[in-house]
């Protein structure tokens, strides 16, 4: 499938900082911006660019935007990759979609941009475009090998988990890794005998409220509790843990006390929520 979609971008949002800038050499400088899309190309963009000045008025450029809307009724994603020149405020560049990248019902699409800049925060842009579908039927295939590799860790997590809980030793022993790495905010351990001493002597109760995954790494959203004497609570707050599994063990679980820690140390985003 081929076609062209015609659309105004509209910047909504746009910073620029140098990051370097040396006497006698080009000031390197990072930019965001955030656009929308209107037309046979609906949707928003974010883009981040870098810019080497050889002038205070002329640069190159290089930048990655993510677009995430619709042409027509296909919905999903794509990056597009950014190259070009800017000279007194006006852009010249080849901007193409990075093969792969599409998303949802965008998945195998293939694309260059013919655009026409100006000094103002509104410009034209029209997108030549193709569908690969073999490629689109590639990546469904391989999305969904992940969503089904993720239920499978998931299952383990959540056994492993429900072990934990009930102090239910032999049962969590046999879904353990040997080399298990324990993480917490004072430095790792390692060892099936570090992970018994550090349920035991806590009492710790975890609660899952809600879990984000990719292949290899998880991570779980939880209320925490923790025992006192005569099997009284002793504290209790909202914490995650980031899990992994591997070859049908948990191999590896780190506490931190925040969802946001947990996402930022395992690469994992909020659109990777799975339950």
């Amino acid at each position: 499938m081929e076609g062209q979609a015609s659309s105004i971008i509209k910047i909504k949002r746009g910073s620029e900082i140098p990051y370097s800038d040396i006497k006698g050499g080009p000031k390197l400088t990072k930019s965001h911006f955030e656009m929308s899309y209107e037309g046979d190309l609906r949707g928003e963009g974010i883009l981040e660019e870098l810019k080497c000045y050889f002038t205070e008025t002329a640069a190159t450029v290089y930048g990655l935007e993510r677009f995430t809307g619709n042409i027509g009724e296909r919905i999903g994603s794509f990056v597009i990759e950014h190259n070009g020149t800017f000279e007194n405020g006006v852009l010249s560049s080849t901007q193409k979609v990075i093969p792969q990248s599409g998303t949802g019902d965008l998945k195998g699409i293939e694309g260059v941009f013919d655009v026409e800049s100006t000094q103002s925060d509104a410009f034209s842009i029209t997108f030549n475009y193709s569908f690969d579908e073999e490629m689109a039927t590639f990546l469904k295939e391989k999305e969904e090998e992940e969503d089904k590799y993720i239920e499978e860790e998931i299952i383990i997590a959540d056994q492993w988990l429900d072990a934990c809980n009930a102090l239910e030793i032999e049962s969590l022993l046999e879904i353990t890794s040997p080399t298990i790495e324990i993480s917490g905010p004072r430095g790792s351990g390692f060892g099936k005998g570090l992970l018994v001493d550090w349920l035991e002597r806590t009492g710790l109760k975890l609660e899952t409220l809600s879990i984000y995954g990719r292949k290899g790494v998880l991570v779980y959203e939880q209320h925490a509790t923790w025992g006192g004497q005569e099997g009284r609570t002793a504290g209790e707050a909202n914490a995650a843990s980031v899990l992994k599994v591997k070859d049908g063990k948990v191999a590896f679980i780190a506490r931190f006390d925040s969802l946001e820690k947990a996402l930022k140390e395992a690469g994992i985003q909020e659109s990777d929520k799975v339950l």
